[in-house]
């Protein structure tokens, strides 16, 4: 573990971000404030909690055990929500050079394999628990920056998934350093942007943004 571990900060696209996530948790009782794709990434969910390179390629490669990772919804992702949602502050434990690595880790403590361990035999989450295939969702290149044009069927979109892990294989197990918000998130606008010293959140679409200790530990008061 590094002697001044270094703090980053991210952004998803939750559950309750589309007409489709919603009938997901009002119908399936999910929470609101988990990713909605196919491969839940990050998988909060998940005990313990883990992220990969399924969504930023080479990303993964900064990280190591002792970094912290703070993640936030995008903002204002639904009607009801303003501001950025504050949903789970993270300290790595592990990481593994493979989904294959990773997931017999989880299979010698008899603990589920989380959704975004890209291995044969376990499955991606079914269309219905998802926020709906991103082909379908508003502006479909605005929703879907991984490139390419959006997969238009659940086959296609785990596809997409297991080409990313074939390519970008390090997967980081964590612990929660505070309870994750994942079904009542507080969301924040002036407030959260004050907690960075240049004033405004991060851009975060295509690289977890690095930040202080100082940085982080101020989101991370907002949470509770």
């Amino acid at each position: 573990m590094p002697d001044r571990p270094e703090h980053f900060f991210l952004t998803f696209h939750p559950l309750c971000e589309t007409a489709t996530g919603r009938i997901a948790v009002s119908d399936h009782r999910e929470p609101s404030f988990i990713d909605g794709s196919c491969r839940r990434e990050p998988d909060l969910e998940s005990n313990p909690p883990t992220f990969t390179e399924l969504c930023r390629p080479g990303d993964d490669a900064r990280f190591e055990v002792g970094s912290r990772v703070l993640y936030a919804t995008v903002k204002n992702p639904n009607p009801t929500c303003r501001g950025w949602g504050l949903v789970a502050a993270l300290e790595v434990v592990n990481v593994f050079a493979s989904h294959e690595e990773a997931a017999r880790w989880f299979q010698d403590r008899n603990v589920p394999l989380p959704s975004n361990c890209i291995v044969e035999g376990n499955d991606c989450k079914p269309l219905h628990l998802t926020t709906g295939l991103p082909a379908d969702n508003g502006n479909p290149q605005q929703n879907w920056s991984q490139g390419g044009e959006p997969p238009r069927t659940l086959a296609e979109w785990d596809a997409h998934y297991w080409y990313r892990a074939s390519k970008h294989t390090k997967f980081a197990v964590c612990k929660h350093l505070i309870p994750a918000r994942l079904r009542d998130a507080p969301f924040y606008t002036t407030e959260l942007e004050g907690c960075f010293d240049t004033g405004e959140v991060p851009f975060t679409r295509f690289r977890a943004a690095k930040i202080s200790e100082a940085e982080f530990n101020r989101v991370a008061r907002l949470m509770v």
